[in-house]
């Protein structure tokens, strides 16, 4: 609020000298606001009263001009005057300038909106991807580690790998991993003439283990699944909806190079080491005919992302 004490003078040298006054403490009291109210609370009579709020309401001059002028009375007058603003079309002043504001068309709404749609069209499918991709390399890499930490747990009570009684794969998970990982639940599951034990873990995924006897020597396939919805589901994939490890710490042939005395690593059998084949040898992870059981040993390689040039997408 714009408010002043405003003292008149007997005559107009007096008045003059009030004028140069302005804002002064002892003279006009002046705290600047948008808004500027009038109300008198004392003045000699009505008519001048109207005639004061006229002039201010509708003359250009100066403030204390409006209000010298229409002072005519000569006796001192000792008043508190605030000075309002007029409405305009039914609002204050200080609300026109909301009221004036454009506001924005329905079709200027409806282009913003399609932008909006065109750009999440053209974004969304690679968020999803990408976090896809995420899943599937923090799951692998969790698996990894987890099954691996189980496995030397159970060493230290069953003694070394290599001497465990394997008989199939009940054996191995009841007896020598069950007690040392935490899963939601575990079910025997029979396919065609094979046994398997699905395991389901905490986290979403799943792992189905299968025995194999490859030359004389037994191990166990660990099928894992980033989102246990796959888990005997048909037509998976190798590479995308499930990745292949293996465990067979006894194979001394030389296509078991990289299983021997190891832990559950990522299906690696008759490798020659060159991390090229990973993609184009037959168990390579490629598009042009291979078996794709060496992916989860490519993306291990590749410490555990998934590489750009990747044959799938998530």
């Amino acid at each position: 609020m714009l408010e002043y004490r405003i003292m008149k003078g007997r005559n107009l040298k007096e008045d003059n000298m009030i004028k140069n006054s302005h804002c002064k403490p002892e003279k006009i009291t002046c705290h600047a606001e948008r808004q500027i109210d009038l109300r008198v609370s004392e003045f000699h009579n009505t008519e001048t009263l109207k005639r004061v709020q006229g002039d201010m309401l509708q003359s250009p001059r100066s403030l204390w001009e409006r209000v010298r002028v229409r002072g005519q009375n000569r006796g001192t007058v000792n008043s508190r005057v605030d000075f309002s603003l007029p409405e305009t079309n039914g609002l204050p002043r200080s609300l026109r300038s909301l009221a004036m504001t454009k506001a924005f068309t329905l079709a200027e709404v409806l282009i913003t909106l399609g932008i909006i749609g065109v750009v999440a069209a053209m974004t969304l499918p690679a968020v999803i991807q990408n976090h896809r991709k995420h899943i599937v390399e923090t799951r692998l890499k969790k698996f990894y580690t987890t099954i691996n930490q189980a496995i030397m747990l159970s060493e230290v009570d069953h003694g070394d790998k290599r001497d465990w009684d394997i008989m199939d794969v009940d054996t191995l998970y009841n007896e020598y991993i069950k007690k040392y990982i935490k899963n939601i639940k575990s079910v025997d599951y029979m396919w065609e003439d094979r046994n398997l034990e699905y395991v389901y873990f905490t986290d979403g995924s799943a792992v189905s283990l299968d025995m194999y006897n490859i030359d004389n020597t037994i191990g166990i396939q660990f099928i894992f699944y980033p989102e246990a919805k796959y888990i005997g589901a048909k037509n998976n994939t190798p590479g995308k909806t499930y990745f292949l490890f293996a465990f067979w710490p006894n194979a001394k042939t030389s296509g078991f190079t990289f299983h021997y005395n190891k832990g559950v690593e990522p299906y690696k059998a008759w490798w020659n080491g060159d991390p090229a084949t990973l993609s184009s040898s037959i168990f390579g992870c490629n598009n042009s005919g291979g078996n794709k059981f060496y992916c989860t040993a490519l993306i291990q390689y590749n410490g555990w992302k998934i590489p750009k040039d990747y044959p799938f997408r998530f």
